[in-house]
């Protein structure tokens, strides 16, 4: 009997990992390069990069994953392959400094489900990192206690919406004022494990009692 009933604890933890997993839709990071206070557009003057398609304002592709673990983002659709000024648009880089935010929207033209968490970036020329929270939220989110980095909450967006953003500032003491390259990575979504038990428990509450 209890082996019974732990292979259906099993089989209902895996059930509710398969159905209950935040979303992992590709979506871009963008940059406002100077902060919150927006970016001239199409071409900012304190990006050193001539940029692709008339433009130099920056994103990154981000496929998401339940994994807890950094995703590395790129290349393209849209940042710098190297620091030369005119670098094609197809790698894994990103100009920014001190004060510089980044965020993910839902206003193209396709649904996008996606839960985020903090992000990462690298400096290219010393290898430092500086982990980013979620600084800000605008529009509507679906809050996922302990699923983000550190068990921290995640919030999820899906569908199209022409307002919602999440936002991460690059507003540390200790980051550089000087314009650099970095490296971004995203922090992979899951709910924590006490969450996916109380998912199988319950779903295994639920058989019983039907059976």
């Amino acid at each position: 009997m209890r082996t019974i009933v732990f292979a259906a604890a099993v089989v209902a933890i895996a059930g509710a990992a398969a159905v209950g997993l935040p979303g992992t839709a590709w979506q871009p990071i963008e940059s406002s390069f100077n902060g919150y206070a927006g970016e001239t557009y199409p071409m900012e003057p304190a990006i050193p990069w001539d940029g692709m398609w008339g433009t130099n304002h920056q994103y990154v592709g981000s496929d998401g994953a339940n994994t807890r673990a950094w995703l590395a983002t790129g290349p393209g659709p849209h940042t710098p392959e190297s620091a030369a000024q005119n670098a094609g648009a197809n790698g894994i880089y990103m100009w920014l400094k001190q004060g510089s935010t980044l965020y993910a929207k839902w206003d193209f033209g396709w649904d996008i489900t996606r839960a985020w968490s903090a992000i990462r970036l690298t400096s290219v020329d010393t290898g430092t990192s500086w982990i980013l929270p979620i600084d800000r939220l605008d529009g509507d989110f679906t809050a996922i206690p302990g699923a983000g980095y550190s068990f921290t909450t995640a919030y999820e967006g899906s569908g199209i919406n022409g307002t919602r953003r999440v936002w991460w500032n690059f507003n540390a003491a200790d980051v550089p004022t000087t314009t650099a390259l970095y490296t971004i990575e995203a922090y992979g979504v899951v709910p924590e494990p006490s969450s996916l038990l109380l998912l199988a428990l319950g779903a295994l509450f639920l058989r019983r009692k039907v059976n």
